[in-house]
């Protein structure tokens, strides 16, 4: 596969989308204007067609293959790892900002690995995916099916299940609030909170796409909606807030960016909008743009997507099979790559580089672009873009409300009802009142006067809280595992610690650091031993950069007097991380 790049820059382009294309290359200088044919800059035989769009994130790109593997290079045209699943897969590869990757066979097994490519768990489901996967904050997952949506916890813990009122027409959205929106079959836009809370909305007709808009109020949802007449509505709250601006064709993509609205329509123009005024920055055209060749995110196709429409701090991005192009925030173009023989759709990266896979099995790599997305990052990961308040919940570093009684007949009810949620996966929209009751009961701490909660309910408490915890407590449980004196609820926190298998703020690896201070630890083999396993667990789950970190911890574990049975699980720990390492 071959690509001819166009690059372009200065002022004097700037009106070169209201021309024809060749009318703008005879008046363009050609200081301003250059049209060759460019190598990739790295690429790699593959052996096996890539199906589906390759993925880029945390300076890497993954791929899915039709001999059944799923491969990850780095930027730099590095093989990272390669994880054959001995089965064919459906086109969709969704990784979510931890770096952890997810696919699906067609056998409706639903796999996770870790940034390292190793396999984290495997579910079976009812049915196959009608879409790619979407992430919460707090990188729950939302699964698309045919006339459902599911939500697993990363640790592959079904939080809910909620049956849709038509099949899914169109692929899920990622809101402002973290949840998702969708369309359904008989013009249905709905929304779906973190907790699995359902809204819908009617529409006039059946519409032609849906993106998601910033909220104007805490708590609300925005969603915009535009038919095939070029009309479009703002949605907030489940209920019509005003019309957004006619276009002259029906759009087929729309990414929202800082109140500006990009567009591609079905014209072969990019059209970017200010949600403010209604009224039109700019407009360009894609010259490589052949009508009807462009195919909407519908997971009701079974071929692949045809097009994608990226919108960043960097500018605006069309991509197809035939061609890619890139401009300004302020509408100049900055170059136009044109592909023959690609076998996928392309992908751009935050670093510059465009993805693409040919019909010869070969992975080709451009790097279009010097510039590099911001990102805020962590030596532990992607920082969380939004937080649903868990952490409030859990205590904040602030007083409980004391939800209920201390008697131990009531705390055990209360711990039976929320047993019985999580064994029938119906956690759903009770995961915030849960949370507090079992961070007040793990906690242990009541007023004068109230009767002290037993020991045995606290641990058991941090066994439930453990099996679906979301990431926003790590919080809770690191300054747990700081304060408390009790080891066997010490213990029992660090196995939750180890579950919840992200710590993108680094605050359970500062308690386990801590811990390794404290010379208690060295007294009680059982709660090295847990920390041990929860630093293992918690690194394996999430991979580099975090399992470097925890070999250096357990390293300094092992150099203390344990058995030998504790000494071999460590130096089996270690030689399991060196690997991811």
């Amino acid at each position: 596969m071959r690509g001819h790049i166009r690059r372009h820059g200065g002022l004097q382009g700037a009106c070169f989308f209201l021309l024809p294309l060749f009318v703008f290359f005879e008046f363009l200088p050609s200081s301003y204007a250059q049209e060759f044919t460019t190598s990739p800059t790295w690429r790699e035989a593959l052996g096996a067609k890539i199906i589906g769009e390759p993925t880029s994130q945390a300076s890497s790109v993954v791929i899915l293959c039709d001999d059944g593997t799923v491969r990850c290079f780095s930027y730099t045209g590095k093989a990272l790892w390669t994880f054959d699943t001995r089965s064919k897969l459906l086109p969709f590869v969704s990784r979510a900002p931890d770096g952890s990757t997810y696919v699906m066979s067609q056998e409706r097994f639903l796999i996770a690995l870790n940034r390292a490519g190793r396999k984290l768990w495997s579910i079976r489901l009812a049915a196959p995916l009608q879409g790619p996967i979407q992430f919460g904050w707090d990188g729950r997952l939302f699964i698309p099916l045919p006339d459902r949506v599911l939500c697993f916890t990363p640790g592959g813990f079904q939080l809910w299940e909620r049956k849709l009122p038509f099949p899914l027409r169109e692929a899920l959205v990622p809101d402002s609030q973290g949840g998702v929106l969708g369309m359904t079959e008989g013009a249905i836009l709905i929304r779906l909170s973190a907790l699995g809370r359902l809204e819908q909305y009617t529409c006039d007709s059946s519409p032609c796409l849906v993106f998601s808009l910033p909220p104007v109020e805490q708590d609300s949802w925005r969603g915009g909606i535009y038919y095939n007449n070029g009309t479009g509505e703002i949605i907030r709250g489940g209920k019509r807030e005003g019309p957004l601006p006619a276009l002259p064709a029906p759009p087929l993509h729309a990414k929202e960016q800082q109140g500006k609205l990009a567009l591609f329509l079905e014209n072969g123009k990019l059209v970017l909008l200010s949600l403010k005024s209604h009224t039109t920055l700019w407009e360009g055209a894609v010259p490589f743009y052949q009508r009807g060749t462009a195919v909407k995110d519908s997971p009701s196709r079974t071929t692949m997507v045809e097009s994608r429409l990226l919108f960043d701090e960097r500018g605006v991005y069309y991509l197809s099979r035939v061609g890619a192009v890139g401009f300004t925030p302020t509408g100049q173009r900055l170059w136009q790559l044109t592909l023959k023989g690609a076998s996928s759709l392309p992908a751009f990266s935050d670093e510059g580089i465009l993805y693409a896979g040919g019909t010869d099995w070969i992975l080709y790599a451009y790097k279009i672009e010097e510039r590099v997305r911001s990102r805020t990052t962590s030596l532990y990961g992607s920082f969380p873009e939004g937080s649903y308040g868990f952490a409030v919940v859990s205590g904040g570093g602030g007083p409980f409300m004391y939800p209920f009684d201390t008697e131990e007949a009531a705390i055990q009810t209360q711990l039976r009802e929320i047993q019985d949620a999580l064994q029938n996966q119906s956690i759903g929209e009770k995961e915030r009142d849960y949370y507090e009751i079992l961070c007040f009961i793990a906690e242990g701490k009541v007023p004068p006067g109230w009767q002290p909660i037993l020991l045995s309910s606290r641990i058991q408490a941090l066994s439930l809280l453990g099996a679906f915890a979301s990431r926003e407590l790590i919080p809770f449980l690191a300054q747990l595992v700081q304060k408390e004196s009790e080891h066997l609820v010490i213990a029992q926190a660090l196995t939750a610690l180890g579950s919840i298998g992200s710590d993108p703020f680094g605050y359970a690896m500062g308690a386990f650091r801590y811990l390794l201070s404290r010379p208690f630890l060295y007294r009680n083999e059982q709660l090295a031993a847990s920390l041990a396993n929860a630093i293992y667990r918690l690194c394996m789950f999430s991979g580099p950069p975090l399992s470097v970190e925890g070999v250096h911890l357990l390293v300094q574990l092992s150099n203390q007097i344990f058995s030998a049975g504790l000494q071999n699980t460590i130096k089996t720990y270690l030689a399991d991380l060196r690997k991811e390492s």
